[in-house]
């Protein structure tokens, strides 16, 4: 192997470099992804009150991405009351720089609507004085 640098001067052969290899494979598989914290009213119903992500299947060292759309690679609709359906894809890029592509739609809510108090006869005394903000 030898080089040469931007003035031209060129090294001596330094022998047998070994064998080079070009990782041009995209990744095998692409990522999947969850809800961090499913707050709903089971923990698998893709409704939550904080948004974030946790991305699965992604090999060591590598990039993954989130998008919205699968050309940008994320679709909301609200419902003006404080609930925004999403969609999002993932996909990796490895150390190689090999890009995989995007998962499968990803559906979730995340409701950010605040619950109404609750308040129970009993648990209270005619000098009980409840506030508001």
């Amino acid at each position: 192997m030898r080089q040469t640098d931007i003035a031209g001067n060129t090294s001596s052969n330094s022998g047998n470099a070994g064998a080079i290899t070009v990782d041009s494979t995209t990744p095998a598989c692409f990522p999947g992804v969850a809800l961090t914290t499913d707050t709903g009213a089971s923990n698998s119903d893709r409704v939550t009150n904080t948004a974030g992500l946790t991305p699965s299947g992604v090999e060591a060292g590598a990039t993954v991405e989130y998008a919205e759309t699968r050309h940008e690679l994320e679709q909301q609709r609200t419902d003006g009351c404080g609930r925004v359906e999403n969609t999002v894809y993932v996909r990796q890029t490895d150390v190689a720089g090999n890009t995989s592509a995007a998962s499968a739609a990803y559906n979730y809510t995340l409701d950010t609507t605040v619950a109404a108090p609750r308040l129970r006869a009993g648990q209270m005394t005619r000098a009980a004085t409840v506030r508001m903000a």
